[in-house]
């Protein structure tokens, strides 16, 4: 009885095990079953999915060791056999931009694959989706290479507002404009006190003529008297 326990004990905890295996282990090993057709007509089919795992197709030479050609008949490009390439939700790198992207559906490409926001047509519909984590740009401005750490859906070439380059390329005002600050403006003033220092003026003038012309007159009586 125990040697019968001990003998159910590993694959019962194997099978415990394969069932709570973590996502990044089945995506291993689902990997590890992928591999690449390279086709005579030019193409290069990434095969992946369910049916990479009962592939019959030659996948390595056997007098070099490299990768074995397949026919255009066996290519699913040439024949159009989208059922080979449709596949669940797989994950890219970006060489150029360098950040990962995720999509599912008809992709013969392998993990490098250039993501559909690097190089856009200004007439095409968006590709739905964006760049997941940090990946880089190129700022046409500056000519810096600036790394974004937000997701977008943004081309290679942008004009980011925390490009670094950017900041240091931006004119800084001179110290003369610094030192000189504006002049307070002064109080508009009333019409009373414009009409008061006007008037003051004109009384003092006026006052001096009067005297003048009196002094006048009491020579000339002096004189002819």
């Amino acid at each position: 009885m125990g040697v019968m326990l001990a003998a159910l004990l590993p694959s019962a905890w194997w099978r415990r095990r394969q069932d709570a295996a973590q996502p990044w282990e089945k995506e291993a090993t689902a990997r590890e079953e992928e591999h690449v057709h390279p086709c005579r007509a030019g193409h290069r089919w990434h095969h992946a999915g369910p049916t990479a795992s009962t592939c019959q197709l030659q996948r390595y030479d056997q007098d070099s060791g490299d990768l074995a050609y397949i026919s255009p008949h066996d290519c699913p490009l040439c024949t159009g056999r989208d059922d080979l390439l449709i596949r669940g939700t797989h994950s890219h790198h970006c060489v150029p931009c360098e950040g990962n992207w995720t999509h599912e559906g008809k992709c013969p490409e392998g993990f490098f694959a250039w993501c559909p926001w690097c190089f856009t047509h200004p007439e095409s519909t968006p590709a739905p989706g964006m760049r997941s984590g940090p990946h880089k740009h190129y700022c046409p401005q500056c000519s810096q290479t600036v790394e974004h750490r937000q997701a977008c859906a943004l081309p290679l070439r942008a004009v980011l507002p925390e490009c670094p380059g950017c900041r240091i390329l931006a004119p800084e005002p001179s110290r003369e404009a610094r030192s000189i600050e504006p002049l307070p403006s002064r109080p508009r003033e009333g019409s009373r006190t414009l009409a008061y220092r006007v008037a003051v003026p004109v009384a003092i003038l006026g006052g001096g003529l009067l005297v003048s012309v009196a002094l006048v007159k009491e020579v000339r009586r002096l004189t002819l008297g």
